[in-house]
């Protein structure tokens, strides 16, 4: 199956064993409908906008 990993390169299959470049960028996803109990999405993105080590905050 096609995909990307923007955590590195890889060869097949994807493992830490066949990592050929780190890019040195990790992907989070974190989801407001796993976690109803949190109520400063907002503030997160925020957050995550004003660092230096986010790319591209967003809420959906």
């Amino acid at each position: 199956m096609p995909c990307i990993t923007v955590s590195g390169m890889f060869n097949d299959p994807r493992s830490e064993a066949n990592l050929i470049h780190h890019s040195g960028l990790i992907a989070v996803d974190i989801d407001r409908k796993q976690n109803l109990h949190r109520t400063d999405f907002e503030y997160l993105v925020e957050e995550l906008a004003g660092s230096n080590a986010s790319l591209m905050p967003g809420v959906q």
